[in-house]
Formats: C-alpha cells, structure tokens, sequence
C-alpha cells in the first residue's frame, strides 16, 4: 500500500507540472523541479511539460523548462515533439514580429537545436504543420533554420501541398 500511495502521490507531483508549464506559472515549475518533479516526465498521452508549454505558447515556462535541461526533441505517443505542436499553434500578430509569443516559442525551441525536420507518426514536420494551419511567419522561420521542404508525409505530401490546400 505504502508504494501504491507513493506512486500516485508522484504522479500527481507531475501532473502539477503540466498544467503549470501549460498555463506559465513559472513560479510553481520552479518549485516543483526544486522538489525533485522530473523535467522530461510524461502524461497519459506522452506529453512532457515542454512540449505542453510550446502548444501553449508560454515562453516562460519554455524557457525554464529549456534551463532545467527539458529535452526538446521528446515525442509525444502520436510522434509529436515541442516544435511541431509550436509550429501548428503559432500564435503571431497579423506583422509578425520576433517579440510575438509564437516566434518567440519557435526561437527558443529552435535555438534548444529542436530537430527541425522531425517526423511524427504520420510522416508530418513541423513546417508541415505551420503549412497546413497557414502560419507563414513561423513557416518561414523554419525555413531559415534549414526546414527541408521536400520532405514528403505518409500520404505522400509536402509542405507546400498542404499549404495549397488551404
């Protein structure tokens, strides 16, 4: 029983890191990794709290997860990583600047050496997924960081079909 209660009692430790590194309270993520909260630990899908933090687009919590020696190439269980989820959610203003959040989430990550042309489960990159959901300012960003544009997904496409298929 007495490892049962230690289990969960950890488990739920980590699951605080999630929602703190997803909603950028720094100040909790601070204290949970000074009480020993495993950087790179995961949720029921996979997730580490960095990769919830970029599809939140906090980046302070990015930024202290990334100090803490977060690992930024980790996947998810569908084969996502930090980068892909950045890309897909990219928040920019209509003249992106590199003080908008979503540029400043793809900077850092990028900066972290984020693997820019990883590929999920599905064949997809992160500049696939700033294409499919018509994020230019990131898409581009991605393409100064060597994004390849000839990587085709399972399905056979690139980045620049799913983008004309918007």
């Amino acid at each position: 029983l007495a490892t049962v209660i230690a289990l969960t009692a950890n488990a739920c430790k980590s699951l605080d890191i999630f929602e703190a590194a997803g909603s950028g309270r720094t100040d909790d993520i601070k204290a949970m990794l000074a009480a020993g909260t495993d950087v790179n630990s995961r949720d029921y899908k996979g997730r580490t709290p960095l990769i919830g933090a970029a599809s939140r687009q906090m980046p302070e919590s990015i930024h202290m997860l990334l100090q803490a020696d977060a690992d930024v190439n980790a996947k998810d269980e569908k084969g996502e990583t930090a980068l892909m989820k950045a890309a897909r959610q990219c928040d920019t203003s209509s003249f992106a600047s590199p003080t908008d959040d979503g540029m400043r989430v793809m900077s850092m990550l990028l900066d972290a050496k984020a693997y820019v042309n990883a590929k999920n489960k599905n064949g997809e990159t992160a500049l696939m997924k700033a294409a499919e959901f018509d994020k230019k300012p990131c898409a581009l960003l991605l393409l100064k960081a060597g994004a390849d544009i000839n990587i085709k997904n399972n399905a056979g496409e690139t980045a620049l079909m799913l983008a004309e298929a918007k």
